[in-house]
């Protein structure tokens, strides 16, 4: 499942390259590169049960809904209603990689001005979709309340940084992992 759901992200980020670039070679390459030059052809592979393959995918599904939303003139209630729909199945899949909203500025253009009332209509499939919002985070929040106890949970009990004890040139070159053993594209 996780190299299907690799794939599919790899697709949606040739998608966003295509939309960002005019280059078919750059779109078509870089691809190829982010799996075999990073981590994601490991978590493909060996850590098929890590969630990180999902949130790839869900990541790059929602930069790619977010370009739309901001670049087509269509829908706008649409095309936000969707962008929420894929952040809130990403923040379902792993809530940390809710700190990809850090990330919209980039997508912004330049000129973007708040568009005017009429791209913004709400339609049955616009109803549809912010139902369809509200009933996944009501599943999300109802599962974790039932797991824990508690709607906001802390799941890093215990962990902390060792400012005394740095790690460092191991985390980056180390043979258990190190970043650039293991992902020299980055």
């Amino acid at each position: 499942a996780s190299l299907f759901y690799i794939l599919t992200g790899l697709w949606l980020f040739y998608c966003l390259l295509m939309r960002l670039t005019a280059s078919r070679i750059a779109a078509t390459l870089v691809p190829g590169a982010l799996f075999f030059g990073t981590y994601l052809f490991i978590y493909s592979i060996n850590g098929n049960t890590l969630s990180h393959a999902y949130s790839f995918t869900l990541i790059t599904a929602f930069f790619l809904s977010l370009h739309v939303f901001f670049s087509d003139p269509g829908n706008k209630s649409v095309h936000l209603l969707i962008c929420l729909i894929v952040f809130t199945l990403l923040v379902t899949v792993r809530p940390l990689t809710g700190l990809v909203l850090l990330a919209i500025p980039a997508f912004v253009p330049v000129d973007w001005r708040f568009q005017p009332r009429e791209q913004w209509k709400f339609s049955l499939t616009s109803l549809l979709l912010l139902v369809l919002f509200v009933l996944i985070v009501w599943y999300e929040f109802r599962i974790i309340y039932i797991q824990t106890g508690t709607l906001l949970p802390y799941t890093y009990e215990g962990e902390r940084f060792h400012f005394n004890d740095p790690w460092f040139i191991e985390a980056l070159f180390g043979y258990r992992l190190g970043l650039f053993v293991y992902a020299p594209l980055l």
